[in-house]
């Protein structure tokens, strides 16, 4: 690849680089040829600097373009991936007397203020704030700033891809291009991606594109640990001296986890880093965990994306490996400089153990996950119908409903969706319509006005919180219900890895004055369940069932310990006993309960189709789905075992029902559920049926239902002794 000769002389001579990595003569040089392209490779594969290359190396080839306006947009999904590389930027930039903006939330004011005067060749940014100055500022202001864009990198593509702030993001793209004089190249960086063309079509829209994937990766050793209640202490005492990540399930088990290591009087460094605790603190935590030759960075989530913090010895997980790239993303944070990462996975439960196993075994067939889709978000649809409105100040009804097209996330919605979202949002007040423009209205106001407004950028529900403080200096936050139940002036809780006692609780102001005192209880934060997505639990039958190779077998037991391996074998061969095979479906009437299990290994998205159609085929039932099937509780003095063949007539004839009336979900949904309440941000100013359907697209999965249930023989289990490891 030939590179502007600054560029190639600073790569050689001040960066010291032997050589390009294998990603990077990949995606280079069809970056330079102008490809929007997807960059595909495992953590410190040099990725991100694949994608700056072309930008710099355009720059020099064609100097008047800087100074001018933002030549690069880099967006990332948090504000500290942001700060860490702006951190490896400002050298580059520094070298080659190019400027950047990092643009956040908590970034500096004057900085934004500089930019506003004089925009930068490189603006750095998240979503939210891309949002929002796409509302606030003026029409010059945007394209004075982004008039000359000819880059848009998305760093950590698949944190964004099929969630909320994808579909946000998809638009955000789609608006901003109205305001740059060429269309730019865009590039996305991701380090585990099932579906690179679907991923590449989500954030490309159309047009050509490349994708660059390194195809081997770094050797992954990850071990599973049957635990005990105090082997992860013990772990990660034994290893004091090693530099440890560690991951949970959740804010809380990191304060857990950081209590019983405290009680168990661990000699190292320790740091708790996750999104309750103060930016300072975590920034400061990244700052001493990436300098140290030692120490251990518990945390929920945080790490699994490309944050620097230097070279990693382990990897330990705290729960189940609950998905094959997540667990790759983890894994691969530990062993840079090597040519293995380690990963030691502690689990609990044999359920816990069999959905690591099918990650896991996942893992060792190059497989990953595909994730659950939602074909029509109407809710962030309807967010962005309302950012576009307060962007335009006011707009015509067919043009905004062009402009909302051109996102790849809002083709399939029609003109009568629209006219159903646009005639809800007149009822409730939030818009009007005056000479055929759309303007924002009273209710708009009412809702999101003065600081409210803050909340509006972000297409997620931010729960109330009480702030923290220590001597005036904020530690970080706790949520308003949890506050509200056990934190009274007197009580004591953790928080960031330390005990404090209230001795202060202002509800008007939302404070808590705290001192630091020896003792505390771990607090509780609102979060999401973990949904396990339907390949990983069918992944579950192929190893119950005993349908994969020898070979893999060997391989999966070879990770194990001693005590996970012997329940691995127990349950293989509960499981013989009962007749569970890798293409079966399973019944079986409990006759002390009045239930009936439905062993279905279709994960709870298919589970719920199930669920409902036979709740509302058998009027005398009550059903509850979970991850591996569905339990019927029948209201009747007959004998169930005389509803088996009943049930097994109503699965049988879901995939024509469903193919033939689509519409019977539906209306099963709504008998089952009577008015459906989720939780969505944004969800709760749609039309009613579409606030139902998107309920449904959410949570079940019609056509992978069909398939599962047409690959499948439905019998009856020969014998219960699988029921006493699993749960239905």
């Amino acid at each position: 690849m030939r590179l502007h000769f600054r560029l190639a002389n600073y790569i050689a001579g001040t960066l010291r680089w032997p050589d390009f990595t294998k990603i990077q003569k990949i995606a280079v040089p069809e970056l330079i040829s102008g490809k929007n392209s997807l960059i595909v490779a495992k953590t410190g594969a040099g990725k991100t600097e694949a994608a700056m290359i072309p930008v710099f190396d355009k720059l020099l080839k064609n100097p008047s373009t800087a100074g001018r306006g933002v030549f690069c947009i880099y967006i990332a999904p948090l504000k500290t991936l942001l700060n860490d590389m702006a951190a490896r930027l400002s050298k580059w930039c520094e070298n080659f007397s190019f400027s950047f903006t990092l643009w956040h939330s908590d970034a500096p004011e004057n900085r934004k203020a500089a930019f506003l005067r004089s925009p930068t060749d490189l603006l750095m940014i998240t979503p939210e704030s891309l949002e929002s100055y796409l509302i606030n500022r003026s029409e010059a202001d945007k394209r004075k700033a982004f008039n000359p864009v000819q880059f848009v990198i998305v760093d950590e593509a698949h944190s964004f891809y099929g969630s909320g702030r994808g579909f946000q993001l998809n638009s955000l793209l789609s608006r901003l291009a109205s305001y740059t004089s060429n269309k730019f190249q865009t590039i996305g960086l991701s380090a585990t991606v099932e579906n690179p063309e679907k991923m590449a079509k989500w954030l490309f829209s159309d047009g050509d594109y490349h994708i660059a994937d390194e195809l081997s990766s770094k050797k992954l050793d990850i071990r599973v640990i049957f635990s005990g209640e105090s082997d992860i202490e013990v772990f990660l005492k034994q290893n004091a001296d090693s530099k440890i990540i560690a991951f949970t399930r959740s804010r809380a088990d990191c304060e857990f986890l950081a209590d019983r290591l405290d009680a168990a009087n661990y000699s190292g460094e320790m740091y708790v880093h996750h999104s309750s605790v103060e930016r300072s603190l975590r920034e400061y935590a990244e700052k001493k965990f990436k300098s140290a030759p030692s120490g251990l960075m518990i945390n929920a989530a945080s790490f699994e994306l490309g944050i620097d913090i230097g070279d990693v010895d382990l990897v330990v997980n705290d729960g189940p490996l609950d998905s094959p790239s997540r667990t790759r993303q983890r894994a691969g944070r530990a062993g840079r400089r090597s040519c293995v990462s380690r990963c030691i996975n502690f689990v609990s439960g044999c359920q816990e153990l069999l959905i690591s196993l099918a990650s896991l075994n996942m893992i060792n067939g190059d497989r990953l996950e595909k994730k659950h889709d939602v074909e029509k978000p109407y809710d962030i649809y309807l967010h962005q119908f309302l950012s576009t409105v307060k962007q335009f100040g006011a707009i015509e009804a067919g043009r905004l409903f062009t402009e909302l097209k051109k996102a790849e996330s809002h083709k399939k919605i029609t003109e009568d969706e629209f006219n159903a979202i646009a005639g809800k949002l007149k009822l409730i007040e939030f818009i009007k319509e005056d000479n055929e423009l759309i303007r924002l209205y009273k209710g708009f106001e009412d809702k999101f006005s003065r600081m409210n407004f803050l909340s509006f950028y972000s297409v997620f529900e931010n729960e109330t919180q009480f702030s923290v403080v220590e001597n005036a200096a904020r530690i970080g936050s706790l949520d308003a219900a949890y506050v509200y139940g056990s934190v009274a002036p007197g009580e004591k809780f953790m928080l960031a890895g330390n005990k404090y006692l209230a001795h202060n609780v202002d509800y008007n102001r939302l404070v808590i004055k705290a001192k630091r005192v020896g003792s505390g209880k771990t607090p509780i934060w609102k979060s999401e369940r973990c949904i396990y997505d339907y390949c990983v639990v069918a992944e579950i039958q192929k190893i119950l069932g005993d349908t994969i190779s020898s070979a893999e077998k060997e391989k999966l037991i070879s990770a194990l310990d001693y005590k996970a391996a012997s329940i691995y074998n127990k349950m293989t061969a509960a499981a013989t006993a009962s007749g569970i095979q890798g293409d079966g479906l399973y019944l079986w009437a409990d006759t002390d309960t009045g239930e009936i299990k439905i062993l279905t290994f279709g994960s709870i998205y298919v589970n719920n189709v199930i669920s409902v159609l036979i709740s509302n085929a058998l009027k005398e039932s009550k059903t509850d789905a979970s991850i591996l099937g569905v339990c019927v509780s029948i209201n009747s003095s007959n004998d169930i075992r005389g509803y088996l063949g009943c049930i097994e007539k109503i699965i049988s004839a879901i995939p024509e029902l469903i193919q033939r009336s689509p519409e019977t979900l539906y209306n099963a949904v709504i008998a089952m559920k009577g008015k459906i309440n989720y939780k969505s941000k944004y969800a709760q100013y749609l039309p009613e049926e579409l606030y139902n359907k998107l309920y449904i697209m959410k949570f079940f999965e019609p056509d992978t239902t069909i398939k599962h249930i047409k690959a499948r023989k439905i019998s009856r289990l020969t014998d219960t002794e699988i029921l006493k490891y699993i749960n239905i």
